[in-house]
């Protein structure tokens, strides 16, 4: 176990440390100058200002290279960062938009779902934080007004990098420096030809003299000195010096020139894949690309890694087909100028491919169209509209819609991609006999075709969201289909018997079809992987398994209409998963999935008629999850206790039997009917049971004082009476209790022997009189509405963990420190801005009271109070207490405050916290005044407004205003907020170690003091801890080398006995 303390102090240590700048990668060579001399132009000392930095230079001569190095050398210095790739061919194809949800994105590592990116949102983002952006290949005026249109749409010190081919560009927009780059030197230039041509080592002979030869001819240009060198790359020498030859024809500025001739020397079928790439699949994943090239049959699995060899394509980490811009335009030049066949044997520009249609001007030469739109267009093309297009073999329409479908299909087609088509069926003369790839989806497709066509090559059909479709094709004229997708085709009733029978089928999904009842009587589809039947909620049986379905891994059937599951269902050998949750008429589990021996999930949840499960249930010996919510289950199998790898045992929401007893009057004590002390993996149980007015139903479980592994535990709205069982305190690994809503009066007294315990929820557990002692490692108490609740146990300063308690509606802790002449919200403050989590800490009490302490310096009559910050309170303002005094006029009424943000320009920023309700005792003895006392730390505050940055706060922030939300139903009467101060926690801790007692059986008091002191010491580290320490891996390099050095003095701080 690794102590949060440690990692929070090696952060911080490292943080102080400063970034060390990593050296440029070795393997680019000659980058490094380049990179130095852009860091200079950026000026990083000087933080008062915006740069913005050109980097200019023909293509392939390591632009975006050099962008990239810098910023992977530098991002770590900024608030945030962003690097856009592609602009110029994003923007193209896709529009600024997403280029711009990105940036924000990156930047302020947000989700894009969260965000709204307008220019003005942009400049109120970004205008307050330092961040560095590159914008990669940009090619004209919108980009840039877009994108980074002002200097002061960033925050002060921020430094923007573009990089294009075009000087004038960047000259027109104001930018502050601009660096041209140059080419290679000749020594630079053979140092990275020989990388690939000699794969690092040295040419030999006569290869020396010729290296340098063509290194000549690719004057300086990093990509094509590494094309070039992946070309001769084990060439003899005779096939050298013709190159050489071939080379010394074309221009020295020619790039496309240089490059082609590495590109006809490919064979037809890597050639055809690189053209195939760069017109259509460039950055696609490479899987889907792939499935198309066999389809063509161009041999992907050889030609993809040689067109890596070659340099002319790569892969990137997310295992996408990446190729350099001047690769692809070469290729393109090539397509347009009938390389290596025809001309245009590809189209994917849409005006090119709109002419060609609406003048039907289409010829044989025609290989591929990709018709692709950002957003939707509206066509008004005709149906011959593929006329003449007879060699037609790739053909993909997304976001246009077609007045009308087309009457002609060329036979040729391998692959058909129609979004929105627009027919209820295929052309009857189109005969679809090549198709390998047939996908029809949001159409009007009610039918393929009025008779069903033979095709033995069709591997994959998507008709998904075809809500005109009623019925399936006779898959027996498919028997080679992999992969079926009829999900979301809301009118499908029924499919073709013949499915079952589809013995190459990998992939089945019929989700979403909410009108289809039966699937096949039976199914044999031994290649079958995943079988998708969610939300089919006519769906009433489950076929029959004929033969053996060993490759099944995951079965989905929730929310069907299932009443129970074939006995065959051991024909899946190899299931994996079997989904069932919100089965609402499962009856029963039949017995034979008892003998599924790779089973590691098995959910249950929400099968409201189930009553029972299989008494042989603990044979399933590698299940690691159990889920049985919201069931009728009352007994657990006896054999449960054979489930040694049990991870996640639910059982929440379980209904009443009638003749069932009170739930845990004779079974709880943790000793029950099943014992499951041989569970050493369970990492958590789950026991909630309805709420309100729902009886309780008797669920007989299973021992779980044996659970040493056990993390957390759930038993809320159990019906727990009287003192919880004693022997709790024996789940030496448990982490987190909830016993939330339950009617038990107090706690076993050695719960603080749990070492690893962090998080305890007994929220409305309207008897409980007193916490219980709590170990030091406590994070976080949740108790709101606990009626009775008097005494907060022996927390104390020593509980350094502590950053969240909530004790709303707690109305006796006021009575008792009236009582104690210790104020209850006093006590939680003080223990909260005491331990090292000060900068992680909230609190929020709810108490009977009309008088706000005196320790709140700003107060008034009134909802709503503002105080004016001091100029250096970043530095020196821990976090922010506030209250209010009111009156509740109806029962649960509902609480809110409002954070308000008022900077220099009168500019308002405001937060508004989610509600929760406040108890009052209104009817009963008259109306009551409530005193609600909340704290949250700067930290917290801080999230809740992420424009600002920690240096922000004293330039934007002026005034800050809190506020009881105006709500009809509580009258405010009085408000207070007072600012704690940083310098007063240590000495705090002092005083308040002297009013506290902390629990130490047979400790020793000399050495409690020193642990206190080292635990002040440790304090001063984290100050202005002000990151998440759970992003950091573990295995972190600089953070094991510090924990050597901090190991020894933060053991003694942190170790001692409870």
């Amino acid at each position: 176990h690794e102590s949060r303390c440690i990692r929070q102090i090696a952060l911080t240590i490292l943080k102080r440390l400063g970034s060390v700048r990593t050296k440029v990668a070795d393997h680019l060579v000659g980058i490094e100058p380049h990179v130095q001399n852009i860091i200079s132009m950026m000026n990083l000392h000087s933080e008062a200002d915006v740069r913005i930095i050109g980097i200019w230079g023909m293509g392939g001569i390591g632009k975006s290279t050099i962008a990239r190095a810098v910023f992977d050398q530098l991002q770590e210095e900024f608030e945030g960062g962003c690097f856009l790739d592609n602009v110029r061919e994003v923007s193209t194809k896709s529009g600024l938009q997403p280029l711009s949800e990105k940036m924000i994105s990156d930047t302020l590592k947000e989700s894009k779902d969260n965000l709204y990116t307008s220019t003005s949102f942009l400049m109120n983002r970004l205008s307050y934080k330092r961040v560095m952006i590159v914008l990669d290949d940009v090619d004209n005026d919108e980009q840039i007004d877009y994108l980074a249109g002002k200097h002061e749409w960033f925050g002060a010190g921020s430094r923007i990098i573009i990089t294009t081919r075009n000087r004038q560009l960047l000259s027109s927009h104001g930018v502050d420096h601009v660096y041209e780059v140059s080419p290679l030197g000749i020594n630079e230039a053979l140092m990275l030809f020989n990388k690939f041509a000699f794969k690092g080592g040295e040419p030999e002979g006569d290869f020396s003299e010729l290296a340098l030869q063509v290194v000549q001819c690719a004057w300086g240009l990093p990509l094509a000195l590494k094309v070039m060198g992946s070309f001769l790359h084990k060439r003899t020498k005779a096939e050298w010096k013709s190159t050489l030859v071939r080379l010394k024809e074309i221009p020295l500025d020619d790039v496309i020139g240089k490059l082609k001739l590495s590109i006809d020397a490919l064979s037809d079928l890597d050639k055809q894949i690189l053209l195939d790439i760069a017109c259509f699949f460039k950055e696609k994943r490479r899987e889907p690309v792939t499935r198309k090239l066999l389809a063509f049959g161009f041999k992907p699995e050889i030609g993809v890694p040689v067109l890596i060899q070659r340099s002319l394509l790569s892969i990137s980490d997310d295992d996408r087909l990446q190729m350099h811009d001047l690769v692809q335009e070469t290729a393109w030049y090539m397509v347009r100028h009938g390389h290596p066949r025809e001309k245009f044997s590809r189209l994917w520009v849409p005006d090119d491919i709109c002419e060609v249609m609406s003048k039907k001007s289409g010829t044989g030469a025609i290989e591929g169209i990709i018709l692709a739109y950002s957003e939707k267009q509206k066509m008004n093309l005709g149906s011959q509209a593929l006329k003449g297009m007879e060699n037609l073999r790739l053909l993909k329409i997304q976001n246009a819609y077609f007045r009308k479908g087309p009457s002609y299909l060329p036979n040729e087609l391998q692959w058909l991609s129609w979004h929105y088509f627009p027919s209820t069926s295929l052309p009857q003369d189109f005969e679809g006999e090549k198709l390998v790839g047939l996908k029809l989806i949001h159409g009007q497709i009610s039918q393929l075709w009025p008779e069903d066509k033979y095709l033995d090559k069709l591997k994959y059909l998507n008709l998904s969201y075809s809500k005109a479709l009623i019925s399936t094709p006779d898959f027996s004229q498919m028997p080679y289909l992999e992969k079926l997708n009829l999900s979301n085709c809301t009118n499908l009733v029924g499919v073709h018997r013949s499915l079952g029978d589809l013995t190459r089928l990998r992939y089945l999904n019929l989700s979403h079809c909410s009108k289809l009842k039966s699937i096949s009587n039976n199914i044999h589809l031994e290649s079958l992987e995943k079988l998708l039947l969610w939300d089919c909620t006519k769906l009433e049986s489950f076929p029959q398994i004929i033969g053996l379905m060993p490759k099944l891994s995951e079965l989905h059937l929730e929310g069907t209409a299932i009443k129970e599951l074939p006995e065959s269902i051991i024909n899946l050998g190899g299931i994996v998963s079997i989904n069932l949750r919100n089965c609402k008429d499962l009856e029963c589990v039949t017995y034979s999935i008892c003998g599924l021996r790779c089973l590691r999930t098995l959910n249950l949840s929400g099968c409201s008629k189930l009553e029972a499960l299989p008494e042989t249930l603990g044979q399933l010996e590698t299940l690691e999850e159990l889920l049985v919510d919201g069931t009728a289950i009352s007994k657990l199998p006896s054999t449960v206790s054979e489930m040694e790898n049990l991870k996640i045992l639910s059982f929440s929401g379980c209904k009443k039997k009638k003749k069932d007893k009170a739930f845990w009057k004779n079974s709880f004590s943790f000793r029950l009917n099943v014992k499951l002390t041989s569970l050493p993996n369970v990492r958590r149980i789950t026991r909630r049971l309805n709420t309100g007015r729902k009886k309780k139903t008797e669920v007989s479980g299973p021992s779980l004082s044996g659970l040493l592994a056990l993390k957390k535990l759930d038993l809320s709205d159990s019906d727990l009476v009287e003192e919880i069982a004693g022997d709790i305190w024996q789940l030496s690994s448990l982490e987190e209790l909830n016993l939330s809503r339950n009617n038990f009066t107090e706690f076993p007294s050695r719960i603080y022997g749990l070492q690893q315990f962090k998080v305890l929820k007994v929220d409305e557990c309207k008897k409980l009189v007193a916490l219980p002692d709590l170990p030091w490692s406590i994070v976080m108490i949740e108790a709101n509405e606990c009626l009775s609740l008097q005494s907060l146990g022996n927390l104390s300063p020593q509980h350094a963990f502590l950053k969240k308690v909530s004790f709303f509606n707690c109305l006796k802790l006021y009575q008792q420190s009236q009582k104690t002449g210790i104020g209850a919200a006093d006590l939680l403050l003080q223990l909260l801005l005491q331990g090292h989590s000060t900068f992680y800490s909230q609190f929020s009490i709810l108490i009977d009271g009309g008088k706000i302490p005196d320790w709140f310096g700003y107060q008034k009559m009134g909802r709503s109070i503002s105080v004016q910050l001091p100029t250096d309170w970043q530095d020196n303002i821990a976090g922010v207490a506030f209250s209010f005094v009111f009156e509740c006029l109806v029962p649960k009424s509902k609480l809110g405050v409002t954070f308000k943000l008022i900077s220099p320009n009168h500019r308002e920023y405001s937060f508004e916290s989610a509600p929760a309700s406040a108890a009052s005792k209104m009817g009963e003895e008259g109306k009551y005044d409530h005193l609600w006392i909340a704290y949250i730390s700067f930290h917290l505050f801080r999230l809740l407004f992420p424009e600002f940055t920690t240096e922000d706060w004293t330039k934007v922030c002026c005034c800050l205003s809190i506020s009881l939300r105006q709500e009809p139903w509580t009258k405010a009467r009085r408000c207070g907020i007072h600012l704690v101060n940083k310098k007063d926690l240590t000495t705090s801790l002092a005083a308040g170690s002297k009013e506290l007692t902390v629990y130490d059986e047979g400790g020793d008091s000399k050495r409690n003091e020193e642990v206190k002191e080292d635990i002040v010491a440790l304090l001063a580290g984290v100050n202005n801890l002000n990151w998440d320490v759970d992003s950091i891996e573990q295995d972190n390099t600089q953070l094991a080398n510090l924990r050597k050095s901090l190991a020894y003095k933060i053991q003694k701080t942190l170790s001692f006995d409870c």
